[in-house]
């Protein structure tokens, strides 16, 4: 116990990992401080799933019953082509059935988080850090503002664009695997007239998936081939980027894109993977995107982040007084399943972003004419994983 009184711990980011392992770090007796670099709470943000090991962690976290209440629960889904012909229809009864699962937006499980987090950690908004240093004992941390401080450990929580993976990792035990794709998503009026429905909108080179969020509202989020290295940085620009990628689309896609906003900078970045040699150096870990991004198309983003920052947070707590022996084993239980993860996210990725037209063909006519079945055991095993 004294190891734990005298412990301090740094989470680097204040999304669904780092806030995971602060409710769980924090109610253990351990001193946390969650930095974020945004100014608030980050908001927007995707669809997410939690079942099987994930809906566990959020029981557990006492966010369920809250998450429960918010969510607008989704009741089927429907993959067309671009002429609006329904390819695949699931019915989510039918699918999750025997699951245990909810799918809030990622932002409502972030939140209920921070609520329950503000009262086992200090979070720091509008914060970071520019500078790591380790020995045997600790890690020297100097802040965005010019602190400075030492702590037993740092996890890192950061994102796909980690600072702390910057800082702290080698080059050369950093993969980045570029999918050569950008994504963007946004939330607007009902005016596709959607009812608990997820529905996507398939064509070469580029899809867009739109889904209801509450009865007057739906969330949107597209997908497409992009050349550019990064997306502007202002509403506009973004505005403009993204209509000009889905010119000649869909009707609902480009009924949606009539809403898109000019006003802000709405969520837009390049689909990349980031995969690590280790996910530890020293007494600096990472976790969830920063260690292991996975992208959307793997469904298992926001699960996966959940599920591993708990397990790290509870070895922490356990070896507290060797913060490396906590990595090894958080690593050695989660690295082999989401490397597999990772790699089956890659070789999927060409169906649901086709680049040449048989293999599109052969997505739409396998969706069109095989057993309902056989996506239903696909679907039923992918969200079974984490």
């Amino acid at each position: 116990m004294s190891d734990r009184k005298n412990a301090k711990i740094l989470i680097v980011g204040a999304g669904i990992a780092g806030l995971t392992a602060a409710i769980i770090l924090g109610k253990s007796g351990i001193a946390v401080t969650v930095v974020e670099r945004d100014a608030e709470m980050r908001g927007g943000g995707f669809l997410v799933s939690l079942s099987d090991a994930a809906y566990q962690v959020a029981q557990e976290l006492g966010i369920l019953t809250p998450l429960q209440q918010m969510v607008h629960r989704i009741e089927r889904s429907s993959y067309h082509d671009r002429t609006g012909t329904r390819l695949l229809a699931l019915e989510y009864d039918r699918l999750f059935g025997q699951v245990a699962v909810i799918q809030p937006m990622r932002n409502d499980v972030a939140q209920c988080l921070s609520d329950i987090a503000t009262a086992h950690a200090d979070i720091q908004l509008n914060a970071s850090i520019v500078a790591l240093s380790q020995d045997g004992e600790g890690v020297d941390v100097t802040f965005s503002d010019g602190r400075q401080d030492r702590f037993t450990a740092v996890i890192g929580a950061d994102g796909v664009h980690s600072i702390t993976r910057k800082l702290a990792f080698a080059p050369s035990d950093i993969r980045n695997h570029d999918l050569g794709l950008f994504c963007a998503a946004y939330r607007c009026d009902n005016r596709l007239n959607l009812n608990r429905e997820f529905r996507t909108y398939m064509e070469r080179h580029r899809y867009m998936a739109t889904f209801s969020t509450a009865p007057d509202q739906i969330g949107c989020v597209f997908v497409w081939a992009e050349r550019a290295q990064a997306p502007p940085a202002d509403g506009p620009g973004r505005a403009s980027l993204l209509k000009n990628a889905f010119q000649d689309s869909s009707p609902q896609s480009q009924a949606a894109l009539e809403h898109c906003p000019q006003d802000r900078a709405f969520y837009m970045d390049r689909l990349s993977q980031i995969e690590l040699t280790n996910w530890y150096q020293g007494r600096v870990s990472l976790v969830g995107d920063a260690a292991h991004c996975l992208t959307l198309f793997s469904g298992r983003g926001a699960a996966a982040a959940m599920v591993g920052a708990a397990h790290l947070a509870k070895e922490l707590v356990i070896y507290i007084h060797d913060p490396m022996q906590a990595f090894a084993s958080y690593q050695g239980a989660q690295k082999s399943k989401i490397d597999a993860m990772q790699k089956a996210t890659r070789d999927a990725v060409k169906w649901y972003v086709p680049q040449r037209g048989t293999i599109e063909f052969a997505r739409n006519n396998a969706m069109r004419w095989l057993p309902r079945l056989v996506f239903e055991n696909y679907f039923q095993a992918k969200y079974t994983t984490v």
